[in-house]
């Protein structure tokens, strides 16, 4: 939440210089979590070549050294989370020309949400109890949205998932996750 403030040179005998500092809120980024209630948050590692951004289902990745290597989830099956941006990527990335967009970089640890709220980037207005697709490939890939493409699209399969408050088309979405071990997306 940043704080703005207007100068206020006083007036009179006044020797100090007084500030206003209203709040301003801004709303979620991609991948931050939503809220602050409950969340379980497990450690993964991005051993793959390619920056993972934040907001986008994780797999496990069967190229990877480590056992906790994870890549973007390219086909249907059971996921192991989505990737969050929190405190520790906001910190490293805050000098960064575009910040907070990045995402992980090779190499780097990635923080998977388990269970909890979180927000996503959505190309297609998405309201409360519609069905929720991830787009691996094409020109929405990495973002969600609701109709069914072949052979580019995954479905969120019905479960312990909700969206807790629909967005128009290229909003922020919030997805709250209830049950961890049941996330698997279905091909189109």
């Amino acid at each position: 939440m940043p704080q703005t403030y207007t100068n206020n040179p006083g007036t009179g005998p006044q020797t100090g210089v007084g500030r206003d500092y209203p709040m301003q809120m801004n709303i979620g980024r991609i991948g931050e979590l939503a809220d602050i209630g409950p969340s379980l948050i497990v450690p993964g590692n991005n051993e793959t070549a390619a920056r993972i951004p934040f907001g986008v289902p994780l797999a496990r990745n069967g190229s990877g050294v480590l056992n906790n290597s994870v890549q973007v989830a390219a086909a249907a099956g059971a996921i192991l989370g989505l990737s969050v941006l929190t405190d520790v990527h906001e910190v490293s990335h805050r000098q960064a020309a575009t910040p907070y967009q990045e995402g992980i970089e090779p190499n780097d640890a990635v923080n998977i949400l388990k269970q909890g709220a979180i927000y996503l980037d959505v190309f297609q207005a998405v309201a409360v109890g519609q069905p929720l697709r991830y787009y691996r490939t094409g020109v929405n890939a990495g973002r969600w949205g609701t109709a069914a493409a072949a052979g580019v699209s995954l479905a969120l399969a019905a479960g312990n998932w909700e969206i807790e408050r629909g967005a128009a088309a290229n909003g922020l979405l919030i997805l709250r996750v209830n049950a961890p071990g049941a996330l698997t997306f279905t091909a189109d």
